[in-house]
């Protein structure tokens, strides 16, 4: 989904571009796996989960981001 967002204003955003950008990205990722074994780029690790007491904290946040959002 990225990848559309990044794509040039010059592009017309019709079916076939969109199916042209899909492919590229799938095609890509399927030889970066072939080539590199299935191992990560960058290693991220693994995040535990957020504790249940603390998700009104996203709450708020994603209200924060849906208010200043649009003026960024």
């Amino acid at each position: 989904m990225f990848i559309i967002e990044e794509m040039r204003p010059q592009f017309r955003y019709t079916l076939i571009s969109i199916k042209a950008v899909f492919i590229g990205v799938i095609m890509s990722t399927i030889m970066y796996r072939i080539f590199n074994h299935e191992v990560a780029l960058i290693d991220v690790g693994k995040l535990s989960d957020a504790p249940l007491n603390t998700l009104w904290l996203y709450l708020i946040l994603g209200i924060i981001f849906g208010i200043f959002g649009p003026y960024f």
